[in-house]
């Protein structure tokens, strides 16, 4: 007769403060020359409560971009959100474009996306 002995030893490392960062909603449609909002929110993680800033890419030619807060500071474990608003300029181009919202923290980064078409 054999036996078989399964042993599983499992250990959890004690996450350090960290921070997520996630945007709504996950897609808006402007007419060229206007603009459109998204709410970006950052989430504290484990007592983080470190500044966060927050920047945009992917945007079409000729758009601009700005946060309502930035740098973020949410307070531990809770969330805080900024406002990014998209402007587009009515000689720009049109389509969709996947926006890449990247939040930097003192030593980590994280990214969300969204999608933003602009028509005629």
């Amino acid at each position: 007769m054999t036996a078989t002995v399964t042993d599983s030893i499992s250990e959890t490392a004690n996450a350090g403060p960290d921070f997520t960062v996630a945007a709504s909603p996950a897609s808006q449609t402007v007419t060229r020359g206007g603009k459109t909002t998204y709410t970006v929110t950052v989430g504290s993680l484990n007592g983080f409560a470190g500044p966060v800033s927050l920047s945009v890419t992917g945007l079409p030619a000729k758009t601009a971009s700005s946060f309502s807060t930035n740098p973020v500071t949410p307070p531990a474990n809770l969330t805080k959100t900024s406002t990014l608003t998209v402007t587009t300029n009515s000689k720009g181009g049109t389509g969709t474009f996947t926006l890449t919202i990247k939040g930097s923290g003192s030593s980590v980064s994280h990214t969300t996306t969204v999608s933003l078409t602009v028509s005629h």
